[in-house]
Formats: structure tokens, C-alpha cells, sequence
């Protein structure tokens, strides 16, 4: 009964520096690898130090690209409202009342009824306008 009691205390004191241990163990392999993992790292952007400064001048190239894409967009809109606001009131007239001699100008006719499809095509393309 004592060897009993002797041998359950051995083990009981074997497993528990086994499992301190491989807790220590595990702490130093996590430590081994943060330290391995950072001098990647930084290896890393040594290397890539001049990849960063490229990196800033296509982000620059990107927001110019974009300024001048909405500036042109704005300009297009601008042009197709100016052109709209030239010939509305024409369209408005042939709209509603038709050419004044109908089958006098078929040629004129038909043009104009291509003429204010296409208007009313551009009206569609432009944002519509927000009440303030």
C-alpha cells in the first residue's frame, strides 16, 4: 500500500513536469516563430523599400486618373445640357404639333422624328436634378 501511494506520487510529479514543461515548451516555440516571422518582416520591407514609394506614386496616378475622369464627365453632362437647353424648345414644338407641313418635307420629317428620339435619349443619360 505505501509502494502504491510512493509510485502514484512519482507519476503524479512526472506528469506534472511533463506538463510544464510542454508548456514551457510551447511558450519558447511561440516566441521562436514571432521572432522568425518579424525578421521576415522586416526583411520584407528592406527589400520592398522601393515598391512602397511606387506604391505612393500609382495611388497619386490612381486620384489624378479619377479628378480627371470626373472633370471630363462634369464637362460632357455640362455640353449635353447646353445642347438640350439650344434645342428643347424646337423638339417641344415638333412633339406636339408635328412638322407644319406634314408630307410637304418627308425627308426633313423623318429627321426631326430621329432628331427628338435621340434628344429625349440624352435627356435620359444626364442625372436627374435633386430638389435643394
Amino acid at each position: 500500500m505505501l509502494l502504491d501511494y510512493i509510485i502514484y506520487i512519482v507519476f503524479s510529479g512526472l506528469i506534472l513536469y511533463l506538463f510544464l514543461s510542454n508548456i514551457k515548451l510551447r511558450k519558447m516555440i511561440q516566441l521562436m516563430t514571432v521572432s522568425v516571422l518579424q525578421a521576415n518582416i522586416d526583411k520584407q520591407i528592406i527589400e520592398n523599400g522601393v515598391s512602397i514609394s511606387n506604391d505612393e506614386n500609382f495611388v497619386k496616378f490612381l486620384s489624378q486618373s479619377r479628378d480627371d475622369a470626373y472633370k471630363y464627365i462634369e464637362e460632357v453632362q455640362t455640353g449635353i445640357k447646353d445642347f438640350i437647353n439650344n434645342v428643347d424648345d424646337t423638339i417641344s414644338y415638333y412633339d406636339q404639333y408635328g412638322s407644319a407641313s406634314t408630307g410637304m418635307f418627308p425627308p426633313y420629317d423623318s429627321a426631326m422624328q430621329l432628331f427628338s428620339a435621340q434628344v429625349k435619349n440624352l435627356k435620359n443619360l444626364l442625372p436627374k436634378e435633386k430638389d435643394a
